[in-house]
């Protein structure tokens, strides 16, 4: 799913070919649920500061919650974490827009971890973390995994939620590191010399990692 001139369009693997999707005009940072139902997204570029779901097929879309932009599934398809623009906060919700809980007071960016026990998102500059429990709800105070002084952001969690790549200016410019779900010394993984490598998405086989 890709986002260009402001809409949410589908691409064909296989053949290459893309089409815009049904119900997703003003669409922007969509993600596809772990069971292929539905693709939420947000309208920021439409000034619609809300996340919708609509038919991976396309279709009508169904606003879930208001105020929000980021979406980001949980493993088992039911709830949706996010960012909050007007406060900051990170938040999930049921996908039927009920159940809200604060994650966390301070964040963007939120990744769920395969194994769906923690939230991962970016607060001042360094990755944090929050457990879960089963229901989805916060359990304890947030976890600084990642400790500045460089600016990192955009968490992805490996398969086995035991690794998180993130793109970093700890070398100078961004680049693509890896560090421990633990915390722990990261280690560089890729980047381009001068150029900014951002935005980091792990295969589900954690074998590769697209930016």
């Amino acid at each position: 799913v890709t986002n260009t001139s402001h809409d949410l369009f589908i691409t064909d693997v296989s053949s290459g070919s893309s089409a815009p999707l049904p119900g997703g005009d003003g669409g922007n940072d969509a993600s596809w649920s772990p069971n292929g139902t539905v693709i939420a997204f947000d309208r920021f570029p439409a000034g619609d500061q809300s996340i919708y779901v609509v038919p991976a097929a396309g279709g009508s879309r169904v606003l879930v919650v208001a105020d929000a932009l980021s979406p980001e599934w949980s493993p088992n398809s039911q709830k949706i974490a996010f960012h909050r623009p007007s406060d900051g906060s990170i938040r999930a919700v049921a996908i039927d827009g009920g159940g809200g809980v604060l994650v966390a007071y301070s964040g963007s960016h939120p990744s769920w971890s395969p194994n769906g026990q923690w939230i991962a998102y970016i607060s001042g500059g360094d990755i944090w973390k929050v457990r879960l429990n089963n229901a989805g709800q916060p359990q304890g105070a947030p976890v600084q995994v990642t400790h500045g002084p460089a600016n990192d952001g955009h968490p992805s969690w490996e398969n086995n939620s035991s690794t998180i790549v993130y793109h970093s200016d700890a070398d100078g410019d961004f680049d693509l590191w890896l560090v421990s779900a633990s915390g722990g010394t990261p280690t560089k993984l890729t980047g381009l010399l001068s150029a900014g490598d951002y935005d980091p998405n792990y295969s589900k086989n954690g074998k590769h990692v697209a930016y």
